[in-house]
């Protein structure tokens, strides 16, 4: 095993850079693990994706992020996470998956792929995408089915479904479109015409284009409606006229995604409250686990989609600054 580190940060996405910048430049020996690349989840986002939020709700108030538009795309924010982990010099082993965290005495012990690690304190920053929330229906683990959008080029031409009414069902029905394919959406709700911007949860640029593309009957519709089976050339939909046969080729089922929790539940986290989400104090993000913290959306249990890199950017500055108060503590009584 090696010298145990002051920190050990899981995952390299934004919130796991910002826990790396405060330890950085608050002197801590730390490292960060990424069982991918670095800025892994926004590396497989849509490639033509766009964010909601504008630079400076994304960016680090004294490095700015420079965009060619109103809002930054997805290029534009892994190179601004990537080059900030780059210049900050920040220890980074990528394609390292963690397996187990365990206290031991007075420092954990972190076993991946690779080693066993020893570290004072650990920080759980893995966010949510890896975990996609799933239809549990026949035929959904076929080849033609996916939980992820990352490129039109596949399905060109082809007749695709979209399960889901949410920003990347609309985002992704409009792409599909544009580049030729026959894109069906299916969401158990209904959808709301008449709904303002607000109400429709829809970035406000896409609202209008995706009604004005189903009232030409440009993309076709299902409300109300649910998945009952996936075969491998057509799916059997549970609507609101009866069941119904639709011929198709491939489907997203683009229903959203659920934070990892199987690490924090073996290294002995409680979870509690209406979202289930890790027990932890708002002002330092320590879990019961004393020296284990959480940051970014693992945060929110099931209420995680109202944790965003704008809201989570003071994650890393709450918790280096409890963890090095730990340390000066420590140091004190030796």
């Amino acid at each position: 095993m090696d010298a145990p580190l002051d920190l050990i940060i899981i995952g390299a996405g934004p919130a796991g850079i910002a826990v790396g910048r405060a330890a950085r430049r608050a002197g801590l020996r730390f490292l960060i693990l990424e069982k991918g690349a670095i800025c892994n989840t926004i590396f497989h986002f849509p490639e033509r994706m766009t964010f909601f939020s504008t630079a400076d709700l994304l960016e680090f108030p004294d490095a700015p992020m420079v965009i060619s538009g109103d809002k930054p795309n997805r290029h534009e924010v892994m190179s601004y996470f990537t080059k900030i982990a780059l210049k900050e010099e920040m220890p980074v082993s990528t394609f390292e998956a963690v397996s187990s965290i365990r206290r031991v005495d007075d420092h954990f012990e972190v076993q991946t792929s690779k080693r066993c690690l020893a570290a004072g304190a650990v920080v759980l920053a893995t966010g949510s995408y890896d975990c996609p929330n799933l239809l549990h229906v026949p035929g959904e683990d076929l080849p033609n089915v996916s939980h992820y959008y990352h490129s039109s080029q596949p399905y060109i031409g082809k007749r695709v479904m979209i399960i889901g009414g949410r920003n990347s069902a609309v985002e992704t029905a409009l792409d599909l479109y544009r580049q030729g394919a026959q894109v069906t959406v299916v969401h158990r709700g209904a959808f709301d015409y008449g709904a303002s911007l607000d109400e429709s949860g829809i970035k406000y640029w896409l609202l209008p284009d995706f009604l004005n593309r189903l009232k030409e009957e440009k993309i076709a519709h299902f409300w109300n409606s649910s998945v009952l089976r996936i075969e491998p050339e057509r799916v059997l939909l549970r609507t609101s006229k009866g069941e119904r046969w639709v011929d198709n080729d491939f489907v997203l089922a683009l229903i959203g995604y659920h934070p990892d929790y199987a690490l924090l539940e073996r290294a002995g986290v409680e979870f509690g409250g209406a979202a289930q989400a890790p027990a932890s104090d708002p002002a330092t993000l320590e879990t019961n686990v004393p020296g284990l913290y959480v940051a970014g959306v693992v945060t929110g249990g099931k209420d995680h989609r109202k944790v965003f890199i704008e809201n989570s950017r003071r994650h890393g500055e709450l918790i280096i600054a409890h963890v090095r108060q730990r340390l000066l503590a420590a140091h004190a009584q030796m």
